[in-house]
């Protein structure tokens, strides 16, 4: 995986906000809390 986010709330509102990683292995153009993240589930698996 080359790059993750997370996002916590507290009480209504935004108490953290972070992520770390690439957007592509071969460029290494850093991801960025802004950017737009596909949000998947496996709670079914």
């Amino acid at each position: 995986m080359p790059a993750v986010a997370a996002l916590t709330i507290r009480e209504g509102r935004v108490s953290g906000l972070g992520a770390a990683g690439v957007r592509d292995l071969e460029s290494r153009d850093p991801v960025m809390a802004g950017d737009v993240w596909h949000i998947g589930s496996d709670g079914k698996a």
